[in-house]
């Protein structure tokens, strides 16, 4: 048989910049609860940013031990759930936060606490404690992936699309242990900046009009019963 035809695709041909100004957006939808996402752009995947914002997803909303959930869940009780994570994609990548508001609470509280603790991250280095624990935990989710052959395949994958060889599991966990303090705090001030972030606010669909439902029909005069 003979081979198709290659398909074509796209590649950087400039280094990806943050947003020039941010975004706010609101929806409705069949939800009991507000959520809130804040969205920023990233880096080329396996760039030295990509691993500081990788580290800084981790440090604000991976896991019960994050800022987001001691903040938010455990400490003001505004949500009762929080997340944040690195999407790394050919084109660059995405650093996601997602919170699910209390019942009563309302999002521009969920939102301000949020941009508070983007603010803290920006402008103060992560302490040594936080940040090891932080790459570790990357680093155990890499080598964890690594253990079956379903998750191996796919990162020879990822590495041969993305670099062109995929011998690569030596170099990211270099890049990834490379991350310092300084390293989060200058990236982060560029792709998290307050200017440069999509939010995306989730609310309750108005409660529909409910149906009015007839009682049994009456059997006609005469009828046989």
């Amino acid at each position: 048989m003979p081979s198709p035809p290659r398909p074509t695709t796209r590649a950087l041909t400039e280094p990806v910049t943050p947003l020039a100004a941010a975004v706010e957006l609101t929806a409705t939808d069949a939800v009991e609860v507000p959520k809130v996402v804040v969205a920023a752009r990233g880096p080329a995947p396996l760039s030295a940013g990509s691993f500081d914002l990788a580290v800084a997803a981790q440090v604000l909303g991976g896991g019960k031990t994050s800022r987001l959930h001691r903040r938010l869940v455990m400490r003001d009780r505004l949500a009762t759930d929080v997340g944040a994570y690195y999407l790394p994609q050919v084109l660059g990548g995405e650093l996601q936060i997602h919170a699910i508001a209390r019942a009563g609470v309302d999002p521009a509280a969920l939102r301000a606490a949020i941009d508070d603790e983007l603010a803290t991250l920006l402008k103060t280095p992560v302490p040594a404690d936080e940040l090891g624990r932080a790459k570790t935990v990357l680093r155990a989710e890499l080598l964890t992936g690594l253990e079956d052959l379903a998750g191996r395949a796919e990162a020879l994958a990822t590495w041969a699309a993305l670099t062109g060889t995929p011998d690569y599991a030596g170099r990211e966990l270099a890049q990834l242990a490379a991350v310092t303090a300084d390293s989060v705090r200058v990236t982060a001030g560029q792709f998290l900046a307050p200017t440069a972030t999509v939010t995306m606010t989730i609310v309750p669909a108005p409660a529909a009009a409910e149906e009015t439902i007839d009682p049994a029909p009456t059997a006609p005069k005469g009828a046989t019963p």
